[in-house]
């Protein structure tokens, strides 16, 4: 499922939700003042925590 993410007027395309968190903590690495927003194509917001959950940590392995 494909989401949008939103920072500031920059708008990026993720095709997942593993995407997401990588875009994600790309821009935050560049800026931790930033405030992402993350939607579906329909506007529902998504929970950044609430996706780390469901994408689980990869370096838990």
């Amino acid at each position: 499922m494909p989401f949008l993410v939103k920072v500031g007027s920059l708008t990026v395309v993720a095709r997942s939700a593993s995407d997401v968190l990588n875009t994600v903590d790309r821009f935050l690495s560049d800026d931790q003042s930033l405030e992402p927003v993350v939607s579906t194509f329909e506007g529902s917001i998504i929970d950044l925590d609430h996706l780390r959950g469901l994408v689980g940590d990869p370096d838990e392995s």
